[in-house]
């Protein structure tokens, strides 16, 4: 399978802490993580549903096996899921503005109107970029609040469904990266996320309010 260009980003990154961590290992750690990959995305074929669950099946499954292997050779499991969770966000936050342009629609030269951006764009963008394997519900939408639930969450069922569920909180904290974006600067945007379905809640809240 050609790799996407986000988990090349991963595996580059992943490289680099190892390389600093262990650097012994590194080569044998990801030749092993890459080698089992394969079949971890076919015991878990039938979550794709569409096409944006096949990019969502090819990074669970990579993270997964990189949790596996990698505990093999570090005890504390907090540092292996910290190395993961920095290798995860690196790239993120080096794109953060393109991260806002095209998740929210919230443009540089525009930054009070990213309420706005934010409001129309959050919960029809989710469905189109994260398909099928998610749910989203718009509870509130007022000209000062809008708030999405997500009953259904394909990083939560993977990782449960894996008895890997300390994985999922993992790309809970990408969310926690652009919400700090948005808390910056001149953005009238305040965000606050009460549930998640990582914590074991019946949803995730999304709240969204103009400062």
């Amino acid at each position: 399978m050609e790799r996407s260009e986000r988990i090349q980003w991963f595996l580059d990154a992943l490289t680099e802490k190892l390389s600093q961590t262990l650097p012994d290992q590194a080569t044998t750690l990801i030749d092993e993580i890459e080698a089992a990959v394969p079949a971890i995305r076919q015991s878990n074929q039938s979550r794709v549903v569409d096409k944006p669950s096949i990019n969502h099946l090819e990074m669970t499954s990579l993270l997964l096996a990189s949790y596996r292997v990698l505990s093999n050779v570090m005890s504390d499991r907090d540092a292996i899921l910290d190395l993961m969770r920095q290798t995860m966000a690196e790239p993120l936050q080096a794109h953060m503005q393109m991260c806002l342009t095209q998740r929210f629609g919230i443009e540089p030269d525009a930054p009070k109107e990213a309420f706005e951006a934010a409001a129309m764009n959050f919960k029809q963008r989710g469905e189109q970029s994260f398909g099928k394997a998610f749910r989203y519900e718009q509870a509130v939408q007022t000209l000062e609040q809008s708030f999405v639930h997500i009953r259904r969450c394909f990083f939560n069922d993977f990782f449960r469904a894996n008895d890997a569920p300390a994985l999922t909180p993992l790309f809970c904290f990408m969310d926690t990266l652009w919400a700090d974006a948005l808390h910056k600067g001149e953005y009238n945007v305040r965000f606050e996320r009460p549930t998640t379905l990582a914590a074991g809640d019946d949803m995730c809240r999304f709240q969204f309010s103009r400062e």
